[in-house]
């Protein structure tokens, strides 16, 4: 995705020959933003929180694992909102609901 970022003006998404959005970078995030949330979770509640929620990345921290989570609604206390990337908004689109 980060070559995307780089080489793109406009970005178009389709899923089955549909288009479902598009725009250029700034325009994909905003539409992501305040779907992205970020919670550190100990690492073994990470595997229940990624069956349950649509985890975009994690990353191992000192406090434990780093979960982003793209979701309309906060997804669990203590979650804080993150600024999107455009993995994020791959997720938001193509998720399984």
């Amino acid at each position: 995705m980060s070559d995307v970022e780089y080489i793109a003006d406009e970005i178009l998404l389709m899923k089955e020959g549909e288009l479902l959005a598009m725009g250029d970078i700034g325009q994909m995030l905003e539409r992501a933003r305040g779907r992205v949330w970020e919670r550190t979770v100990s690492p073994e509640e990470t595997e229940r929180y990624q069956a349950y929620f649509n985890v975009s990345s994690l990353r191992n921290t000192e406090k434990g694992v780093r979960l982003r989570i793209v979701s309309d609604e906060c997804p669990m206390e203590g979650a804080r909102p993150a600024d999107p990337d455009l993995e994020d908004v791959y997720l938001y689109y193509f998720r399984e609901n």
